[in-house]
């Protein structure tokens, strides 16, 4: 020990140090180094200030002679004391002695270099940072990664102008001296990174609270798969939002890490190599917290305007892609000529440019499959070739489309995971095996009749088209107007249909034009002809939608020949409106896979130039269901080519005392994801349409809109994950 006196120690024996004092061990190891004397140096106080001269001196005696350990990779011993330094000992060396200007000394004794920008590590560090003194900014930086700061009580406080204690001082020269277990880890801030922890790292939980940068990282990845607020900046501070989001995320992956509350090599390599889809799908199997993130964003909503059912078009990532959505439903498989590499580049939504179009991308060195539109313009005769391998591996046995008036075999216990708010449901799985189309059917009460309100109003359009192309075979609605009897001015067939599906109103009310539609028709023919197709001999479709007619007496207006089509049948609508969820979404799905069923299955007499006018306007519904549930499991980057046709319908019924929230769609799109591209580079054409009846009784009716417009959006992400795993029951 150097013959240098401790000044103003007040000395006294080791027994003054309390055995449960946080400091204990670092004064034993002074005193083990003979840098204190137990009976000389040790203070009565540990907490008390510490003088300046005090401190100089033990840095002088503990690191003289030594060569300290360098825990920061960042940083090395300069051969040297800089030459500007900022730290000089005050004159009146029996002065008390600051925390910042104690730290920034053992750095100038220990020659660290300093970073030049050190505000940002000081600000993530320490919640009190910024009041670090300009002069000691870089010298607390630098002791800061080289884990020479020690903030008792609390790590994340700093107090740059408060008195250094004994007790500190004492720990503060451990930690330069590098001594390992001398200061409790939870009051040492540390620097490493997520990618630069190594192998043997095991870190308690608890003591992330030291390391800003690490968490930051952390909520970083977390907030990749939303376990950490995506609007929140992240901050490097581990309060509970990101501890329990790392627990979900360990529980999610199954890590034994959500028992031990242990950062480790394998935990640090899954945070790392997170693949946001499949995290994503894994954590939708968690149907309460998915309800409660959709059930949160309805604050604020009603029944008069709910936060996904009233979404709209605008803004919804599929909004430029509607145009495309019957080219995408022609495509058939072609080799592509372009490079993997060129294919790997498309963006997932960007529109085609071409009549070759993206569909897959492989990502595991085989080229990517195209669709491509069939020569022939025939699509009745010439079905396009879809996927050859069968990769929805469904626990049913797939049956071929059924031709008109065929009631299908449905399945009505496989959707037991539906929540029981949805009354009645049925879905439709689509594969192609040997380049033909083959479907599952499955339901719950699928075939129960109902009111399913506005979303039943896609069927006077597509009897619209299959009477236009009875008379026509040639016209295209897109070419065609409506107008009343007398004038001479009419509206366009698919701006008509789209005001009718988005609500938008810029022609007329939904529930009118609707109306309008449906005088095209008797009650009773077109009432017949639904049933001719669906062959759901039980339903009624007879009733109109609560408003006068747009136009009382429509015309159906041929522009090129200056002569009508189809006149109104002069009968009004009245009754009931009570068909199935499976008769809407056989009536879907008959559009959907249109250019792929044979003539005997597909909507009589339709042509698909007028049927893709419908598929557009339905790509406009105000309803985004399927959207968030692409959003919500992280699919937009994985998927090519994606049509979201739909139609909802909502209401409260008096008779029932209920509201009721009906949803119908037809979704296709290619998975893309490379486990699942097949060894002749083949991505999966996911294609399926449903139909979901929801109903809830509570007396509240906005309560009950809002729940519901919830309920439908979380079990649409349901049925996307179920479809996306192939996962049913």
């Amino acid at each position: 020990m150097s013959d240098q006196s401790i000044p103003s120690a007040a000395p006294s024996s080791s027994s003054n140090i309390p055995t449960n004092h946080w400091a204990q061990a670092a004064f034993m190891v002074l005193v083990d180094r003979k840098i204190l004397d137990k009976t000389t140096d040790l203070p009565r106080q540990p907490d008390s200030p510490i003088s300046r001269a005090a401190f100089m001196t033990l840095l002088e005696r503990g690191l003289s002679d030594s060569s300290p350990q360098l825990l920061s990779p960042l940083f090395q011993r300069s051969a040297a004391p800089t030459a500007t330094s900022p730290v000089t000992p005050s004159s009146n060396s029996s002065s008390a002695i600051t925390r910042a200007e104690g730290i920034a000394l053992l750095v100038e004794h220990l020659h660290y270099l300093r970073p030049l920008v050190p505000d940002p590590l000081l600000e993530a560090y320490f919640d009190d940072g910024s009041q670090v003194p300009a002069a000691y900014k870089s010298a607390i930086a630098a002791a800061t990664l080289a884990s020479l700061v020690v903030n008792y009580p609390d790590v994340r406080r700093l107090q740059p102008q408060a008195p250094l204690t004994w007790a500190t001082a004492a720990a503060l020269l451990c930690q330069g001296l590098g001594v390992k277990d001398a200061v409790p880890p939870q009051y040492v801030p540390w620097y490493t990174t997520l990618t630069t922890l190594g192998p043997e790292i095991a870190v308690p939980f608890w003591q992330l609270r030291g390391n800003a940068f690490l968490v930051r990282d952390i909520q970083t990845q977390l907030q990749k798969v939303r376990l950490y607020p995506p609007k929140q900046a992240p901050d490097g501070r581990f309060l509970l939002l990101t501890q329990m989001g790392l627990l979900e995320f360990c529980q999610v992956l199954q890590l034994p890490n959500v028992q031990n509350y242990t950062l480790d090599a394998s935990l640090a390599q899954a945070l790392r190599q997170v693949d946001v889809v499949d995290f994503s799908l894994k954590m939708a199997k968690n149907r309460d917290r998915i309800f409660r993130e959709y059930y949160q964003q309805e604050k604020g909503h009603d029944a008069s305007h709910l936060a996904f059912l009233d979404k709209g078009i605008q803004g919804s990532p599929f909004e430029k892609l509607v145009e495309n959505y019957p080219v995408y439903l022609r495509l058939k498989h072609s080799k592509s000529d372009q490079p993997a590499s060129t294919i790997a580049q498309a963006g997932a939504s960007s529109p085609p440019t071409s009549r070759k179009f993206l569909f897959g991308k492989s990502l595991i060195g085989t080229k990517a499959r195209l669709f491509a539109a069939p020569a022939s313009p025939s699509l009745a005769s010439s079905p396009a070739r879809p996927h050859p391998s069968a990769h929805h591996a469904l626990c049913l046995t797939p049956q071929p489309y059924p031709d008109r008036g065929v009631l299908p075999a449905i399945a009505n216990d496989r959707l037991p995971f539906l929540h029981a708010d949805i009354q009645q449901a049925c879905l439709c799985l689509g594969q192609f095996v040997n380049n033909q189309l083959q479907v599952n059917w499955l339901g719950r009460n699928a075939i129960t009749t109902a009111e399913l309100w506005s979303a039943t109003k896609i069927i006077p359009l597509l009897n619209l088209v299959s009477q236009l192309h009875s008379k026509s075979i040639q016209t295209d609605i897109d070419n065609l107007t409506i107008r009343s009897g007398g004038r001479s001015q009419g509206f366009n067939v698919h701006d008509l249909a789209v005001d009718m599906v988005n609500y938008e109103y810029d022609i007329s009310s939904s529930n009118a034009l609707a109306a309008m539609f449906k005088l095209f028709s008797t009650p009773q023919t077109l009432e017949t002809w639904l049933k001719s197709i669906t062959g759901n001999t039980q339903l009624t479709f007879r009733g109109n939608y609560g408003e006068s007619p747009f136009l009382g007496s429509p015309v159906l207006w041929d522009k090129q020949s200056k002569k009508p089509v189809l006149e109104a049948s002069g009968t009004r609508h009245g009754g009931p409106n009570a068909i199935s969820t499976y008769d809407l979404t056989r009536l879907v799905t008959m559009l959907g896979w249109h250019p792929h069923l044979p003539s005997s299955a597909q909507l009589p007499r339709a042509q698909w130039k007028s049927l893709e006018s419908i598929i557009r306007a339905m790509g406009m519904d105000s309803a985004r269901y399927v959207d968030v549930a692409i959003e919500r499991l992280g699919l937009r980057q994985v998927i090519q080519s994606p049509v979201i046709a739909s139609k909802m319908g909502f209401g409260y019924s008096g008779q029932r005392r209920r509201t009721e929230l009906v949803y119908s769609a037809f979704v296709q799109f290619a998975d893309t994801r490379p486990q699942v591209i097949d060894a002749q580079g083949f991505a999966p054409l996911r294609t399926f349409g449903f139909t979901l009846l929801a109903a809830k009784r509570l007396g509240d009716g906005d309560r009950e809109a809002t729940l519901l417009d919830a309920r439908i959006a979380a079990e649409v992400t349901e049925i996307v994950r179920r479809v996306m795993l192939n996962e049913w029951p």
